[in-house]
């Protein structure tokens, strides 16, 4: 890929502040139809109807996590490798905050000690001559106390969890926006080595899992990924099936 020929503003030059909103996502979009380009940074300390796959929404309490939409217009081949830049990103964060590595599910969750800590939406709108915007949405657990949560526990932590303190917010946001810029610009110029780190630490792989899909849901083996990050899974029939995205839980 030639980045030469996209050349953009760096991401986090042009960053919004709020505190309650109710979506980062939808804020974003809004000031990308109003003529804000790649970069743009929408930050939130609360969220009172944040989303995420399958249209899920969830509220996000003051202060406990990270609710980050950046806009973007990358070359249209570069899309599928955005979410996997930004769980790059987001491991970059912890590890250089908690000392701990992460690992990832399929397609865009970020673990530390099996548990949950992060997870990515990306929304996309390409016009009839190719040319691309997305908006890419980032939640990190920061200061979230799971204990308060029994939805949560055993299913996800947090740094404040992990360090046993609270964490600076606006130190933990600075850190993701200068990874992604990194990491963003290494998945342009080198997209095989951009997948080949986030697959070897894709714990998805080799596991008999279930695959929630808008359709039902699949059972079969996750073998590897493509090029583009999708999966292929081995169903019981011998058969491979390559998902474009699904919720996975482990078969049992």
């Amino acid at each position: 890929m030639d980045i030469n020929k996209y050349l953009l503003p760096e991401i986090g030059v042009d960053v919004l502040r709020y505190d309650s909103v109710q979506s980062t996502m939808d804020i974003a979009w809004e000031h990308f139809d109003s003529g804000k380009g790649h970069g743009l940074v929408v930050l939130a300390k609360e969220q009172t109807q944040g989303r995420g796959r399958f249209a899920r929404r969830w509220h996000t309490g003051y202060n406990e996590t990270m609710s980050m939409s950046v806009i973007l217009q990358p070359p249209l081949e570069q899309l599928p490798l955005i979410p996997i830049a930004a769980n790059l990103a987001i491991a970059d964060t912890i590890n250089s905050i908690t000392g701990l590595s992460c690992v990832y599910k399929w397609p865009n969750d970020v673990l530390v000690t099996n548990r949950k800590i992060s997870g990515v939406l990306l929304e996309s709108r390409v016009t009839p001559e190719g040319l691309c915007s997305a908006v890419l949405g980032i939640g990190a657990n920061v200061n979230i106390q799971i204990a308060q949560h029994p939805d949560l526990i055993g299913i996800a932590t947090s740094v404040s969890e992990l360090l046993r303190h609270q964490t600076n917010i606006d130190i933990f946001e600075t850190n993701v926006i200068k990874n992604l810029q990194k990491r963003y610009t290494e998945s342009a110029s080198n997209p095989i080595a951009t997948l080949a780190q986030w697959s070897s630490k894709l714990a998805t792989l080799g596991q008999a899992i279930n695959v929630r899909l808008t359709s039902g849901t699949i059972t079969g083996t996750a073998e590897r990924v493509d090029n583009r990050g999708r999966l292929l899974l081995r169903l019981p029939s011998g058969a491979i099936k390559l998902l474009e995205e699904g919720e996975v839980t482990l078969s049992t």
